[in-house]
């Protein structure tokens, strides 16, 4: 890595990178906020017109030269004007045993941890198995990128690397601005004062409301809350994907909020609980299109909390979560820390406060073309997790698919296979009856229910 330390602009942090970095503090050995990716390259690849175009990226936004800081007022942004990374070539074509190699490497580099106040938070390598075959990693840490900004970066290495090939220089025109641009645009608009409306609605929706999840666990939890975990991937046939989508469209809702009102019921059926918060991220950027095109971290993940009382049906359901989802998109730039500052939830240690599950319904990052190659994503996971279960579900032409990442110290695998088959049940069941009482929706596998009524 070289760069120019003459000169630095520092800002304040957002909220979002706040958030990241105080978490960061607490779990300081945990990988949970690693993004890695790796992608398989068949072709005839560049490798120094595709390091070239990462560097010109970082070049272009700012947020990949940014270290973080600790000071008087909290972290700061530490912003170098120049930064150029180092991509090594990782020669494994002579090796005997180099898949097993090259997937030992990977494994060690999805979850070698990132220094927050050195950097870079981004690190690239590029693996060769031989002279048209190889693989390209790169692991971001959360607090510089979310997924809108990983899509874009996705989008930018695709036509950098184009035009790099023939000998040009980069197509894109110079971004107008910087994520910097935005943490002062957030000082100045979303101050307390400035955002009371959306607080007073946050209380009012979340006052009162139970604060935990009182879901069995296999293991205790430990003192301080633990990020180790494991994912399990979540396959819904298509003929009931189909079938989910056609009642979506007949009570006008989305399939992410008929798949969120399910996770939710379910969550309410296990716990016994009449009302469920589930943390859910937003991209925090709806309003302000000016921000668009800006790489940093927007996100806000903020709880929506689904009223399961009076017994409702399926249908009923759809109609509440549709309401507060819509409620909450226009008040989504309250800060998490804001909300939780307001509601005082009782703190412990060992669990995240207001809510302990989590949903979201996205497109995975969109796949990098390169020109003269065929390129295919492989399946990565940095061995953490967030929260007690996080659901990552999205569509696809074989039906909706998903990752189901679980806190492995107090929830078993076998948990969570459990699980799955129980969410796909009662997606079966509310589906084909969604005008019957949650009490009369079965969960239970056909299996299940002869074990139980024997």
């Amino acid at each position: 890595m070289s760069s120019n330390i003459e000169d630095v602009y520092v800002f304040p942090a957002t909220y979002p990178q706040k958030q990241i970095w105080f978490i960061n503090q607490l779990n300081q050995d945990s990988p949970a906020y690693n993004i890695p990716f790796a992608y398989d390259i068949d072709g005839r690849l560049d490798v120094a017109a595709l390091s070239a175009a990462v560097n010109e990226i970082i070049r272009r936004h700012e947020t990949f030269r940014t270290t973080f800081i600790d000071s008087d007022t909290g972290p700061v942004q530490v912003i170098f004007p120049e930064l150029t990374i180092d991509i090594p070539l990782m020669d494994f074509s002579s090796n005997a045993n180099a898949e097993n190699e090259i997937k030992e490497y990977i494994d060690v580099e999805s979850v070698r941890l990132f220094d927050l106040s050195k950097g870079p938070l981004i690190r690239v390598s590029i693996i060769k198995r031989n002279d048209s075959s190889y693989i390209l990693f790169i692991n971001f840490h959360h607090i510089i990128l979310d997924h809108i900004s990983i899509v874009q970066f996705a989008e930018e290495l695709t036509e950098i690397y184009a035009a790099y090939l023939e000998g040009g220089v980069s197509p894109l025109v110079e971004p107008e601005l910087q994520y910097a641009d935005y943490s002062v645009w957030q000082i100045e608009n979303q101050t307390h004062e400035k955002l009371a409306s959306k607080l007073e609605f946050w209380i009012e929706q979340l006052k009162g409301k139970p604060e935990y999840l009182d879901i069995p666990l296999d293991s205790p939890r430990p003192a301080m809350q633990s990020m180790i975990g494991e994912e399990y991937y979540l396959k819904l046939p298509l003929n009931l994907t189909q079938r989910l989508k056609t009642l979506s469209r007949e009570e006008s809702v989305s399939m992410f909020i008929t798949l969120m009102s399910a996770y939710a019921m379910l969550f309410g059926i296990y716990s016994k609980q009449t009302g469920v918060s589930v943390g859910t991220p937003f991209a925090n950027r709806s309003h302000q299109p000016e921000l668009e095109k800006i790489m940093g971290c927007f996100i806000n993940t903020i709880p929506i909390f689904t009223d399961l009382s009076g017994n409702p049906s399926f249908k009923d359901v759809l109609k509440r979560v549709r309401k507060m989802v819509f409620s909450a998109s226009a008040n989504q730039e309250l800060p998490f820390e804001m909300i939780v500052e307001a509601l005082q939830p009782k703190r412990d240690a060992s669990f995240n406060p207001m809510f302990q599950v989590g949903f979201t319904f996205q497109e995975p990052p969109m796949e990098i073309e390169l020109k003269n190659c065929v390129v295919k994503s492989q399946k990565l996971h940095n061995k953490s997790a967030k929260f007690d279960l996080l659901a990552w579900l999205w569509d696809s032409e074989e039906g909706v698919r998903g990752i189901l990442e679980f806190n492995s110290e107090v929830l078993e695998r076998s948990s969570i296979e459990r699980f799955a088959r129980h969410f796909q049940t009662l997606l079966e069941n509310a589906v084909d009856n969604p005008d019957t009482p949650i009490s009369d929706l079965s969960i239970l596998s056909d299996e299940e229910f002869e074990q139980v009524t024997k």
